[in-house]
């Protein structure tokens, strides 16, 4: 290697691999002439203040580096062995921050975000056992066999699977399921095809975790790897009691198409109206239209009790409703036509509100069919008759007010222009009393049935 300069030229043929140790094998002067110099160590040429100023720079930094003795192995295996640590830390972090972006796709905001909030705080767990591990390891380095590492990989590894499934159960449902239309917006809700697909996905990702749980633990004996194996496929098999039921009945109200997200159902032994915002693998997420609240039920219950979906109607006319109401027997007259008069006022009152009913928009009826009442009981103190009449298609929605308006909301306007038009007519729909005569004196008897039932 040759330097020259308008003064000299120092030419440096070799160096040994002792940094010490420089061999200069000649200098050219600049009027051509050669000076042989044998060989000098490092510190004799840096102690001449002749040959100082003639020193190339970077063999002082080699110098300097020999002299501090820094051991590059030593950082690169520093470096290796917190190779992992740092990338998990770096993993987690943008986990904790993309968490909304991959967790409320397809979601409700409320779903999504209890979802989130669980996501997140597994994450700082894992970071919280991450940094433990660092402090423990620069500390405790002899003694310390990485127990907080190996759990913080295990919870990172759960954390992976959930956030996996949940983006790929939503893929299978757009790419299975059913697409519906709530209020406005096109969502892919869960089918039969879809949640078997789902199901299988879950298998595979337990397996993987359990495979993942034997290398990060260090299970490489063969009764160790049996023994895990064992342990999980008893807690499965004690406990499917609890779920399996839930889980094989989520399936058949799938396949069935009896029940699925949106859908109004009725539930008789309660005397209530639900909507299904989820239908899950264990349970189904309810919303009472009455009452306005959420309500939970396993998927077993659903089949156990009877359930009506008001949403499937059996023919294009529409869910066919009725509600009752008495009248008094007429008074006998003259003529003797009493009862034909009777109902005649009946018919026309009953045409009468069918006309304002089909005039009022905000009644959610079938137009096309008119109502039909009939005489289905005459009683010791009163007739009864029943108002048949078909409300329109149910919206696919799951706000609870328009279906409240919808069902509920049409049955009272019904019942008030039913009741104008009778008044009208002289037709009184107060139950009668009965009076009961007993040894002379008189009782009054209230009768404890209401005078309308909207069922």
């Amino acid at each position: 290697m040759d330097y020259c300069s308008d003064r000299c030229a120092p030419s440096i043929c070799g160096a040994k691999s002792d940094l010490a140790t420089i061999s200069f094998s000649r200098y050219a002067n600049c009027d051509g002439s050669d000076m042989r110099l044998s060989s000098l160590s490092m510190n004799e040429a840096l102690s001449s203040h002749a040959w100082f100023p003639e020193v190339p720079v970077f063999l002082f930094i080699l110098t300097l580096l020999e002299a501090t003795k820094l051991s590059f192995g030593q950082i690169l295996a520093d470096l290796v062995d917190y190779a992992l640590p740092i990338s998990a830390l770096i993993v987690g972090a943008l986990l904790f921050l993309l968490a909304p972006v991959t967790l409320r796709s397809g979601r409700t905001g409320r779903d999504a975000s209890l979802q989130v909030l669980v996501l997140r705080t597994a994450i700082v767990g894992f970071i919280a056992l991450q940094i433990a591990d660092i402090a423990m390891h620069q500390t405790l380095a002899p003694y310390y066999n990485r127990l907080l590492l190996k759990a913080s990989l295990s919870l990172f590894s759960i954390i992976l699977a959930f956030l996996v499934f949940n983006m790929l159960t939503h893929v299978l449902d757009a790419k299975f399921g059913n697409s519906r239309t709530f209020d406005g917006k096109t969502l892919s809700v869960p089918s039969y095809h879809s949640r078997m697909a789902g199901m299988l996905l879950l298998a595979v990702l337990v397996l993987i975790l359990m495979y993942s749980f034997i290398e990060i633990w260090g299970m490489d004996s063969l009764l160790q790897q049996t023994g895990f194996i064992g342990i999980v496929a008893a807690f499965l098999v004690l406990t499917s009691a609890i779920w399996m039921p839930d889980l094989f009945y989520g399936l058949v109200l799938l396949n069935s198409s009896m029940a699925e997200e949106g859908d109004t159902i009725a539930i008789p032994s309660e005397d209530r109206i639900y909507i299904i915002n989820r239908l899950t693998p264990f349970y189904t997420l309810l919303l009472d239209v009455d009452n306005n609240h959420r309500t939970m039920m396993r998927n077993s219950q659903m089949i156990r009790d009877k359930v009506e979906n008001l949403s499937k109607r059996a023919s294009v006319e529409g869910l066919r409703r009725k509600m009752e109401f008495k009248i008094g027997y007429p008074k006998e007259s003259a003529e003797g036509n009493s009862h034909a008069s009777l109902f005649s006022r009946i018919d026309e009152a009953i045409t009468a509100a069918f006309a304002r009913v089909c005039e009022d928009p905000v009644i959610q009826i079938n137009p096309k069919i008119p109502f039909e009442w009939s005489l289905v009981e005459a009683g010791d103190n009163a007739l009864r008759f029943i108002l048949y009449y078909h409300l329109a298609s149910l919206p696919d929605t799951k706000l609870t007010s328009k279906i409240r308006t919808h069902i509920r909301g049409s049955g009272n306007a019904i019942v008030r222009l039913v009741f104008e038009e009778a008044s009208a007519r002289g037709l009184d729909l107060s139950t009668p009393s009965l009076l009961k005569i007993d040894g002379g004196n008189l009782a009054l008897v209230a009768d404890p049935k209401r005078s309308f039932a909207d069922t």
